[in-house]
C-alpha cells in the first residue's frame, strides 16, 4: 500500500470515528444545515450572472433549473435542522443524569438551591455551582424546545403565546449558559496565562517537560472550547432579543462557523 493511500485511508477512519460521536454527528448536520442557506445563495448567484454571461450559459444549466437546485437546497437545509431537533428528544436523560451525579440528592439540592439563594450560589470558580447552573439552563432549554416542536407539530395543544413564551425561555436560558460559559472560559484562559507564566520564569533548563506538554495540551482544549462558545454569543443574543440583523446569510455564516468548531472539538477527541 503507498503512501498516500495509507494517509487517505487514516483520514477517512477518522472521519468516520469523528461522525460516530454524537457531538461529530451533531456538528456535520449543523454544518449541513448552515451552509444550506450560503450555497442556496451561491446558485442563484450563478443563475443571475448567466443571464449575462454567454460563457455561463454553455456551461451551466438553465436559469430555471439553477433556481431550483437552490430552492431545493433551503428545503433540505430545513429538513437538517429539523433532524437536529429530533436528535434531542432525549436530551434530559444526560441533565437527569449530569444532576445525579453532582447531588445523590437532587430533589433537596434543589430546594436548597432556589429557597436559599445567595452569592454562593453563583461563585462559577466552585466547579459545582457552575455545573448545576448550567444542568439547570440546559433542562429549561430542552423543555422549552421539545414544547415548541411538539406544539407546533398539533401534538401539544399550545396557542401562539404560549408557544412564543416557551421559545424565548428556551432559547434565552440557552444564552444565558453561553454567557456563564464565556466568563468561565475567561477565568480558566487567565489561569492558564499564569502557569504559562510561572512554568518561563523557571527558565529553560528547569522547564518540566510533562508540565508543559500538559499546559499545552489545555490550551489547545481551550481554543477549541472558545472557538465553539464565543462564536455562538452573536446568535444566541439575536435569537433572544432580536433585531442584531435583518439578512438570514450573516446567521447561516456564524452557525457555521460555530459547526466547524464543534467538528474540530470532535476530530480532536478521536485522535
Amino acid at each position: 500500500m503507498s503512501k498516500s493511500n495509507s494517509c487517505f485511508n487514516a483520514l477517512v477512519a477518522r472521519a468516520a470515528r469523528t461522525v460516530s460521536t454524537p457531538a461529530g454527528l451533531d456538528g456535520g448536520l449543523q454544518f449541513m444545515a448552515y451552509t444550506g442557506p450560503v450555497a442556496a445563495q451561491l446558485v442563484l448567484k450563478l443563475a443571475q450572472a448567466r443571464i449575462n454571461h454567454p460563457v455561463l450559459q454553455k456551461l451551466t444549466s438553465d436559469t430555471g433549473r439553477l433556481t431550483e437546485l437552490a430552492a431545493g437546497i433551503v428545503r433540505g437545509a430545513g429538513n437538517v435542522s429539523e433532524a437536529r431537533v429530533i436528535m434531542r428528544a432525549f436530551g434530559l436523560i444526560p441533565m437527569l443524569d449530569w444532576l445525579l451525579r453532582l447531588h445523590p440528592n437532587p430533589a433537596k439540592a434543589l430546594a436548597n438551591f432556589f429557597l436559599r439563594p445567595s452569592l454562593a450560589n453563583l461563585d462559577l470558580r466552585n466547579e459545582k455551582v457552575f455545573q448545576t447552573l448550567r444542568v439547570i439552563l440546559l433542562s429549561i432549554f430542552y423543555v422549552g424546545e421539545h414544547s415548541v416542536w411538539l406544539g407546533t407539530r398539533g401534538i401539544l395543544n399550545l396557542t401562539p403565546q404560549q408557544l412564543g413564551f416557551m421559545g424565548k425561555l428556551s432559547i434565552r436560558s440557552w444564552a444565558i449558559d453561553v454567557g456563564l460559559s464565556a466568563v468561565k472560559l475567561v477565568g480558566t484562559y487567565r489561569g492558564l496565562v499564569a502557569r504559562q507564566a510561572a512554568l518561563q520564569a523557571q527558565g529553560e533548563k528547569k522547564v518540566d517537560a510533562e508540565e508543559a506538554k500538559k499546559l499545552a495540551a489545555e490550551f489547545a482544549a481551550w481554543k477549541r472550547a472558545a472557538w465553539v462558545n464565543f462564536a455562538w454569543i452573536p446568535l444566541t443574543i439575536h435569537w433572544s432579543i432580536g433585531g442584531l440583523w435583518e439578512n438570514p446569510l450573516i446567521t447561516a455564516a456564524i452557525g457555521s462557523v460555530v459547526s466547524v468548531g464543534k467538528l474540530n472539538t470532535a476530530w480532536a477527541s478521536v485522535a
